[in-house]
C-alpha cells in the first residue's frame, strides 16, 4: 500500500530503472501505466530514508528491467480461475435485503510471458514481453432481458519491448 514510517500511502514513488512513472492524478502515487510483471528482473523496495532526489517520504519502488542477452531466453506464467473453483450463497441476511443473485467470480486469468534474445552477439540485444490479465465477476442483481447474470468485463494488456546495445566494453 505504500505506506512506511507514518506516511500515507499518498506519498508512495514506482520508478522505472530509476525513471519515475508516477501519474500527475492524486498525489502523484498512481501509476501512469499498467505494470508488465515478467518485463522486470528486479523490484527494490526504500521504505525510508528516501534522498532529495524524490518528493515523497513514502515507499520508494524502483522496476529494474530485463534485458536481452548472448543466449536465448524465456519465461512465463499463466494463472486461471473460473466459477467453477467457487462456491457461494445467498444466506437468509442476504435474501432479507432484496439479494438474490450474489457476486461471484465469471472468470480471473494473468498470462505473462517473456522471451530475449541476441540480435548482434556482444553488440545489440532485444527484449519482449507481453502480459494479458483481467477479472471479470458476476454483478449481484444485475441480470440481462434474457434473465442472464450480467458481467462486468476487464481485460488489461501490456506489452514491453527493450533493445539494449554497447558500443565498446566500456559504453
Amino acid at each position: 500500500s505504500g505506506i512506511s514510517a507514518g506516511a500515507t500511502g499518498n506519498g508512495m514513488a514506482m520508478l522505472v530503472d530509476g525513471m519515475n512513472i508516477s501519474s500527475s492524478l492524486n498525489s502523484g502515487s498512481v501509476p501512469a501505466t499498467y505494470h508488465n510483471d515478467g518485463a522486470y528482473q528486479e523490484y527494490v523496495y526504500q521504505v525510508s530514508g528516501a534522498n532529495a532526489e524524490f518528493s515523497s517520504g513514502g515507499v520508494t519502488i524502483n522496476m529494474i528491467p530485463k534485458e536481452g542477452s548472448n543466449q536465448i531466453r524465456s519465461d512465463g506464467v499463466a494463472l486461471y480461475t473460473s466459477t467453477k473453483f467457487q462456491a457461494q450463497n445467498v444466506d437468509a441476511t442476504q435474501r432479507a435485503q432484496g439479494v438474490t443473485t450474489p457476486a461471484k467470480i465469471d472468470k480471473t486469468w494473468d498470462y505473462n510471458f517473456s522471451g530475449g534474445f541476441p540480435i548482434k552477439k556482444d553488440k545489440l540485444w532485444w527484449f519482449t514481453s507481453a502480459r494479458f490479465w483481467g477479472y471479470n465477476n458476476f454483478a449481484p442483481n444485475a441480470v440481462d432481458k434474457n434473465g442472464n447474470q450480467v458481467v462486468d468485463d476487464n481485460d488489461v494488456r501490456a506489452w514491453t519491448n527493450r533493445v539494449t546495445g554497447q558500443v565498446n566494453q566500456k559504453n
